[in-house]
């Protein structure tokens, strides 16, 4: 071992072990991050070796809570080449189990926020009252911007003696221009309610808790979240007549004066909060109006990058104007019925009896205030529904198995929220129920379910289909949610289904409403992976983009086929032909080869990693992976399709370049070796395009 490369990677551990009780959060992982990155820089295995086991265990803590949301996917991307990397040093071969589901769960993060900077909505169930919060970092501060959207609550108590501001969790000396903020927004809240209440308490206690933890909060441009969190909070102790929240996927910034006025945070720190929601799931910021012109400038810059993102940024100069937003802030109204039980509460002893006649309607009213479904979440062995405030509503029994429903983007193939008749109230579908008894052959099924759990409809995919060499039955598995398109006036649902035992797949359509089947039919000889709808020539026709398996060409593959010709077949052998069923209109069918390590594996044929599929309105591209291990999540090529369907680029996986090039080194594979310009072009040489009547290698 080096003398050099030892004594320098010794004394960056020693640096950081001093500073590692001082991080916490995603500064930490970055740290961490920073010593491995030297670490590997030396390119010596046996420094590579000794210093990996170091800070392993903090370091796989902190990536299990990772989150790419908040900062550019490029620091995800670094992540996920460093937790390749990991793999592979020996010495971390208890930890390979955990770092490959690292691996996997940080991909399927990263996916959901690839989809909302491509310009889809979040889904979003954060409560409380957020802001943006910037980190400070150590190090090399490569990521300066480095931040997250914290939520701030509120609880306040009356006391005898004095006011007095508690911060949960709380650093040793409380920030003075956080604590006079956390003052004036009180003072600004007792005046704002002078109208609907003359008198108050004379002196109350404020407890402000921040939910993500971070005690080392500076500053004051958390003042008008906390103010709002304020007022609501004194609406609701004081049983005041009206309500005030703001509403879903809106974080703020910005300090507030004594009158109210919203004051600047300043061109750089804007900026950075700006880049912070950008890359959230929140869809609007609040922003000093003195503010308004640097960040607007940030977000056309980073526009530039995700022209599809939806950021919408409202700047106000005060609270006046900001609490007359109704697109922004809800003042609803209480109901005198809950207003009468706050008081019975308060006086308890004396109203017993009243409280008894009142019980029992109170009950019905709580339980329906809000039963409105907004998220599917699994735990366990079940579906969970819940309201916009995390209120569970009912659940489902699943039989989903486990490495589908690890992230809330898989989750979203088996389960939708969706408005089925546009009435305002949302209505629930499922996939792979697990059913007992006389009612198990609805596990096969997708059911609609209302606000209350009850059943509109179901429907069983059970088509007839044979070909030369197989009758099949109707043992189809539970289908896989799509997407949903409007036409016609009406919502029609996309599903793709898979025959259990045997070859064929199916992408199908039902009438959202009612749960009838409408359209036609598109089969595979082989199983479907993953669909997704989207324009991808921008004509305002969408198209149909989904990856395959093809048993009767021993391939697998992708397909784009316009929405309005998804029916007939996808082509293949003689043998593994549909009876009777035509080819289909494809805009392209691409088969992508079986590689020489996928063999050696003992593959029966090439396959796609079965949950990635990504379609990249920014740089208009289609993403999609090979599986070349017999594992079912050995990612091998990296494939995207450019929107003309015809060029296709071919990145290798780092992990499957170790491996392959290992065989090539033992002579066990020929030549040449993977990441290398000849193995590319040896690649691409076999991918088959169908013309209309056959496959045709891939044109030079």
């Amino acid at each position: 071992m080096p003398i050099s490369n030892f004594q320098h990677v010794e004394k960056l551990k020693n640096d950081l072990l001093r500073e590692l009780p001082y991080l916490f959060g995603r500064t930490k992982l970055f740290r961490i991050i920073e010593f491995y990155d030297s670490v590997f820089s030396t390119e010596d295995q046996q420094v590579i070796e000794a210093y990996t086991c170091d800070f392993i265990e903090e370091y796989i803590a902190e990536v299990f809570n990772y989150t790419p949301f908040y900062s550019a996917p490029a620091f995800s991307h670094k992540l996920l080449i460093q937790l390749n990397n990991l793999i592979n040093v020996t010495t971390l071969d208890y930890y390979i189990d955990i770092i490959e589901k690292l691996i996997q769960s940080t991909n399927l993060k990263l996916q959901k926020l690839d989809s909302i900077l491509e310009g889809n909505a979040a889904m979003n169930s954060s409560t409380g009252f957020m802001f943006p919060l910037l980190e400070a970092l150590g190090g090399s501060n490569a990521y300066s911007s480095f931040g997250t959207i914290e939520s701030v609550n509120i609880k306040i108590h009356k006391t005898n003696n004095q006011n007095r501001f508690l911060f949960v969790p709380s650093a040793k000396i409380i920030e003075e221009r956080l604590f006079s903020q956390a003052k004036i927004s009180f003072e600004f809240a007792l005046n704002y309610f002078s109208k609907h209440k003359k008198t108050f308490n004379g002196f109350h206690e404020v407890l402000i808790y921040f939910d993500n933890l971070s005690a080392n909060y500076e500053g004051n441009s958390l003042g008008v979240a906390l103010t709002i969190g304020i007022i609501n909070q004194l609406s609701q102790n004081y049983n005041l007549p009206y309500i005030t929240n703001i509403k879903c996927k809106v974080a703020s910034t910005g300090g507030v004066d004594q009158n109210g006025i919203v004051k600047s945070v300043g061109k750089e720190a804007i900026a950075k909060k700006v880049e912070i929601v950008f890359y959230s799931e929140f869809d609007t910021l609040i922003i000093p109006k003195d503010d308004e012109q640097f960040a607007r400038d940030k977000l056309r810059e980073l526009k530039l990058l995700y022209p599809q993102r939806k950021l919408k940024l409202v700047a106000v100069a005060d609270m006046e104007e900001l609490l007359n937003r109704r697109d922004l802030v809800e003042i609803r109204k209480q109901n005198k019925i809950v207003r009468t039980a706050k008081r019975i509460r308060k006086n308890w002893i004396s109203s017993l009896l009243i409280i008894l006649l009142f019980v029992g309607f109170a009950f019905v009213y709580v339980r329906e205030y809000d039963d409105n479904p907004y998220l599917v979440e699994i735990a366990g062995e079940h579906y969970i529904i819940k309201n916009k405030k995390g209120m569970v509503l009912w659940k489902k029994p699943s039989m989903a198995f486990s490495s589908l429903v690890t992230s809330s983007t898989n989750l979203e193939i088996l389960a939708k929220v969706t408005d089925i008749n546009d009435d305002g109230t949302n209505e629930v579908l499922i996939t792979g129920e697990n059913f007992k008894g006389e009612l198990a052959r609805g596990n096969d099924g997708i059911s609609c379910y209302n606000k209350k759990g009850d059943l509109i409809w179901k429907y069983i995919f059970n088509d007839d289909v044979s070909s030369q060499r197989d009758t099949l039955n109707t043992d189809y598995g539970y289908p896989f949610i799509i997407d949903i398109v409007k036409k016609n006036n009406s919502k029609v649902l996309y599903l793709s289904v898979r025959h259990g035992p045997s070859f064929a797949s199916a992408i199908f359509t039902l009438d959202l409403l009612t749960g009838k089947r409408v359209g036609n039919t598109l089969w595979n000889s082989g199983h479907i992976h993953l669909g997704i709808i989207r324009d991808i020539d921008s004509t305002g026709k969408q198209e149909l983009i989904y990856t395959f398996n093809n048993n009767g060409m021993k391939r697998s593959g992708i397909a784009v086929i316009g929405i309005d010709d998804a029916k007939g077949q996808g082509p293949t052998s003689k043998n593994y032909s549909l009876t009777g069923i035509s080819i289909a209109k494809f805009k392209a069918y691409i088969l992508v080869p079986q590689t020489d390590f996928s063999i050696y594996s003992g593959n029966r044929r090439g396959s796609i990693l079965p949950l990635e599929l990504a379609v990249k309105q920014s740089d208009k591209k289609i993403y999609f992976s090979s599986v070349e291990e017999k594992k079912w999540d050995g990612r091998g090529l990296n494939y995207t399709l450019s929107f003309n369907l015809k060029d296709i680029n071919v990145v290798p996986d780092d992990n499957f370049v170790v491996m392959r090039d290992e065989l090539v080194r033992k002579k066990i594979l020929n030549p040449p070796y993977t990441d290398t310009k000849e193995y590319m072009d040896l690649i691409k040489s076999q991918i088959l395009y169908w013309n209309g009547k056959e496959f045709i290698p891939r044109k030079k």
